[in-house]
């Protein structure tokens, strides 16, 4: 039997933010999720040509244990062979879908060989700030997602595409529920991310990501330090 870990979030677009408490079940990470099939199918070829696995079809799918959820700022790591990346993230409980944004940390030397072994090797770090899903479903694709790289104090933009790059909430949850019950209390649905600014992985010392909604000029933040192992 899986033991819950409780996360705490505050709950926005209130007229005061309120406290909610998730008792994480369970993670499923997905990948290869960009809404244009044919751009992801492009990036496959290059994955493969960089000795990564190319997958049976896309997108996919990884469950990964719930104790790897995480709202803290700071991810310990054996090597510096690690990124994040910002994502969009569904959280399921008590008959209500909210979102909020994340980094799927990988470690990306071990994701040569094994894709699921990387996703389960480093937390998922959430933002603390979540919306209700209804509340943000009309203005979806115009939805910001950024991210930023800092090493050795340089400070640069890693990533910045809209929703729209990512498959809708709903299918990628239908080709999810496939093999997943995804729409069940306690899991956290972690979307796949969007392209990089200068198209290769950046090793960061600091990670810092937001989801940024133009409609209601309100937006979700978080970051975190990547501290080696002494």
């Amino acid at each position: 039997m899986i033991e819950e870990k409780l996360l705490h979030f505050r709950l926005g677009g209130q007229t005061e933010a309120t406290e909610l408490d998730f008792p994480a079940q369970r993670i499923i990470c997905a990948g290869y999720s960009g809404r244009s099939q044919d751009a992801v199918q492009e990036h496959v070829r290059e994955l493969v040509a960089h000795g990564m696995p190319a997958p049976d079809s896309t997108p996919i799918f990884f469950p990964v244990s719930n104790y790897l959820a995480t709202t803290g700022s700071v991810v310990t790591v054996q090597d510096p062979c690690t990124s994040g990346e910002v994502e969009f993230v569904l959280l399921f409980h008590q008959g209500q879908t909210y979102v909020t944004c994340g980094s799927d940390h990988t470690h990306r030397e071990l994701e040569r060989y094994s894709i699921p072994g990387a996703k389960q090797m480093h937390p998922k770090i959430l933002a603390t700030d979540v919306w209700r899903f209804e509340d943000v479903r009309p203005n979806w694709d115009r939805i910001m997602l950024r991210s930023w790289a800092t090493v050795k104090g340089k400070r640069e933009l890693y990533q910045e595409a809209s929703l729209a790059h990512i498959l809708a909430p709903e299918p990628l949850i239908e080709e999810a529920e496939r093999r997943y019950k995804v729409r069940t209390d306690g899991t956290i649905f972690m979307s796949g991310t969007i392209p990089t600014v200068g198209g290769h992985l950046v090793f960061a010392d600091y990670f810092a990501f937001e989801m940024h909604d133009p409609a209601s000029n309100r937006t979700l933040r978080h970051a975190y330090e990547v501290s080696l192992l002494q």
